[in-house]
């Protein structure tokens, strides 16, 4: 078989699985995501009742920090999607992007290692976190840390099964991680550790298991192929590191903008203000993977359909659709519901005030809004636009969260990221979007 007709072979295949990989992936985990939102949340109940309120904060602290970190793929493996959707598996294109990819991959993973490594032996994760000087404190963060960099390289295997149209797959192992973390919970509060180092990589160690599990199956499905040995071109090479660039600005500006508010709030409020805030996240970062993790499956979807405008037309509106609707409703549960399940978790110990449901619930309805346009622009210069939107949000987020953290508490800090959420990025990608699918801008 000529290499034209396997790409080609490869592009109907997955073309035919087309939308329905959108809707099994967003379906997937909305199913799969209760019984682990379950999960997480019993984990939460224990570790309350065991360390009270301001230990679960601690808690929360920890776990968070590798997203706090702007250490990531730095949008390495985003060409592995790519070249899967454009050129297939088959492609001596795709052999060379997945084995360079891997080896820059595993090179983030050590450096990351080394540098937290040195951050520990120099005490330096307590001043970070703004926690007081603590050997459990420097142990957690360096545990956290290997966690976050062994799921480096880990995560390639998620980008082929989006490259391939097996999101869903993806999707069903990584929404049952937080029933392992639970078991892992349990049996390390079985264990009754003086610390929150032990329990924090307990919790942290249920996602990487299930990272292994999608890279085994992305290697099972990729087979022999990609591992064969070629000459490729020299710019082959330079489109691995073109592509990455804007997703590197992408990967450090987005966590800095979403997941620094509980360390702002140890550094500029309270203990009790950082667990309000992540007793409301323990609900709202479930149903907001439901958006991201189902929209992901639109990016090759349309990268597979850009030569076809009218089909690339009718694909976004139906996404659009589907997301928005989705999205409302969910900010309706996380209203309705979310003060109820507060004080069931905490036993009554905490009580969130409703402004801080209702932000994150806004939050969730933006995304929403934004879910179909992000994916649209995951081209080259769609990533540019995006990458400067969201160094503008960063720079717009930091001095208004310190400007509001110190009246409103947890309310302010996500407050803090409404405004430049929508003027930064929503606004601007929206745009772009709907110039790009139609001559007519109509919002």
């Amino acid at each position: 078989m000529t290499e034209p007709q396997a790409l080609k072979d490869a592009k109907t295949s997955t073309r035919r699985r087309g939308f329905s990989d959108v809707v099994g992936s967003t379906a997937g985990r909305a199913i799969v995501m209760p019984v682990s939102a379950l999960a997480v949340l019993y984990s939460s109940t224990l570790i309350t009742q065991q360390r009270g309120v301001e230990g679960f904060a601690l808690f929360a602290i920890f776990i968070s920090l590798p997203y706090m970190v702007p250490v990531s793929d730095f949008g390495i493996s985003v060409s592995v999607t790519d070249t899967l959707a454009t050129k297939g598996k088959e492609s001596p294109e795709f052999s060379f992007v997945w084995q360079r990819t891997l080896v820059v991959l595993l090179l983030i993973c050590a450096l990351t290692i080394a540098v937290a490594a040195v951050l520990a032996l120099g005490g330096h994760w307590s001043q970070i976190l703004g926690l007081p000087a603590s050997p459990d404190t420097e142990l957690a963060g360096l545990l956290m840390m290997i966690i976050m960099a062994v799921g480096i390289p880990l995560g390639a295997g998620q980008r082929v099964l989006l490259g391939i149209g097996r999101q869903t797959q993806a999707t069903l192992f990584a929404s049952s991680s937080g029933c392992i973390s639970l078991g892992l919970v349990w049996m390390c509060l079985s264990a009754n550790p003086s610390g929150y180092a032990a329990l924090a990589a307990a919790y942290g160690a249920g996602p990487l298991l299930m990272q292994l599990l999608v890279f085994l199956l992305a290697l099972k499905r990729l087979g022999k192929t990609p591992w064969r040995r070629q000459l490729h071109p020299y710019t082959t090479r330079v489109r691995i590191m073109r592509l990455a660039f804007p997703m590197t600005v992408l990967t450090i500006a987005l966590p800095l903008t979403y997941q620094t508010d509980r360390v702002l709030l140890a550094h500029f409020s309270t203990l009790v203000q950082v667990a309000d805030y992540s007793y409301v996240s323990m609900y709202y970062m479930p149903l907001l993977s439901i958006i991201t993790v189902g929209s992901q499956a639109l990016w090759p979807l349309f990268m597979r359909t850009m030569e076809n405008p009218r089909r690339l037309r009718r694909q976004f509106r139906r996404a659009d659709r589907l997301f928005l609707a989705l999205s409302a409703g969910m900010m309706a549960g996380l209203i309705l519901l979310g003060p109820t399940a507060t004080g069931i978790v905490s036993n009554g110990a905490a009580t969130a005030p409703m402004a801080l449901y209702i932000v994150f619930g806004i939050m969730l309805v933006l995304f929403g809004i934004n879910a179909s346009s992000g994916m649209l622009l995951m081209d080259y210069g769609g990533r540019k636009v995006q990458a400067f939107g969201a160094l503008a949000m960063l720079a717009l987020k930091i001095p208004l969260s310190l400007f509001l953290i110190p009246i409103f508490g947890a309310t302010g800090s996500v407050a803090a990221t409404l405004l430049p959420l929508m003027l930064c990025m929503i606004v601007p990608t929206r745009l772009v979007a709907l110039r790009k699918i139609s001559k007519e801008v109509i919002i």
